[in-house]
């Protein structure tokens, strides 16, 4: 990038946190861009492994690096807000990364379409990520289209596809002190007011799906202790849901959010599984107490699949709503 421009096109965003198994792979798929006017923000949140020495080891000027005391993704992406300088913000969290072309394709969309604010590309979520899988198509254009956010692109990850014209992003713009979803509650406020977003239908990056990424972390502390860690999210969408100026494709994307949160919830509260230890401790417990914990477990067993039937067609027919409304 040329020395005297002051404002990059981009500003590449980075949260870091323990990542050093993955940091060097990401920041090189970032490096090995074919559009290389931007800057990297990268923020060090309290790391406890090497992550800030890789961070330092790297030569490339563009690099900016901040180190924080531990406060969360939601703080440290809002941290790399605020020293962004560049006219769009691109954002990439640390285990993640993008095809060659990623920035390419997203700078000729803004270009092409200097009308819409905000962007998103195809990115599927993978185990492993080799380097050939970075490598792009031949001359591919990329072919783009205008969706409604909350019809067609709400339970699409976001986060390390995702693009905003920075000057409308404002302080604190992803919640801090909500532990899941906080992107979606972000993405939700802001596309009350800009709710079409271009969209790439070809995939240009990849999300890393690994026993220690947020989504798989926080799926398995429900599944086994029930935390309900989705709850301040699902809180914010019924502030969204609740307001004056809340669209019927956003009230339809907050119901079908909710409606599916309760299912695979009810569907996991079966005491059923816990009949054979109910025997098996019967000698302790007592016949009638024992027998009657059976029943009470094929009882309850019984309404949670009722309740869970009920809230199924709920979200299928919410869905079925917002398939109507995005083909319109």
């Amino acid at each position: 990038m040329d020395s005297c421009h002051t404002t990059p096109f981009f500003s590449v965003l980075i949260p870091v946190y323990n990542a050093a198994n993955f940091l060097q792979f990401t920041l090189n798929s970032v490096y090995n861009q074919t559009f290389q006017d931007f800057e990297i923000i990268a923020i060090d949140d309290g790391s406890t492994d090497n992550s800030y020495e890789i961070l330092t080891s790297q030569t490339d000027s563009r690099l900016r690096i901040y180190r924080q005391e531990n406060s969360g993704v939601s703080a440290t992406r809002n941290r790399a807000i605020r020293e962004a300088k560049g006219k769009y913000i691109a954002m990439l969290d640390s285990d993640d990364a993008w095809m060659e072309d990623h920035l390419e394709l997203a700078a000729r969309f803004f270009n092409k379409y200097p009308e819409y604010v905000w962007y998103l590309t195809n990115a599927p979520s993978v185990k492993q990520i080799a380097d050939d899988d970075l490598k792009a198509p031949q001359k591919r254009n990329g072919s783009y289209m205008a969706i409604n956010w909350f019809l067609e692109a709400a339970n699409i990850p976001m986060c390390s596809s995702c693009f905003i014209l920075r000057e409308l992003i404002k302080e604190d713009f992803f919640p801090v002190g909500i532990k899941m979803y906080e992107d979606n509650v972000a993405f939700s406020r802001f596309a009350m007011q800009h709710p079409m977003i271009g969209y790439a239908t070809c995939h240009t990056a990849y999300y890393r799906s690994w026993v220690g990424s947020a989504t798989i972390r926080f799926h398995n502390i429900r599944k086994l202790q029930q935390t309900g860690v989705e709850l301040d999210a699902l809180l914010e969408h019924q502030k969204l849901f609740c307001s004056n100026d809340c669209p019927l494709a956003a009230k339809l994307s907050f119901q079908y959010f909710s409606y599916g949160n309760w299912w695979s919830r009810i569907r996991e509260l079966s005491l059923v599984p816990w009949i054979e230890e109910m025997m098996k401790r019967r000698f302790v417990s007592g016949y009638l107490l024992t027998h009657w914990l059976i029943l009470f477990a094929k009882l309850s067993d019984f309404f949670f699949r009722l309740m869970a039937k009920a809230v199924r067609i709920k979200f299928d027919a919410t869905y079925k709503k917002i398939q109507n409304e995005a083909s319109k």
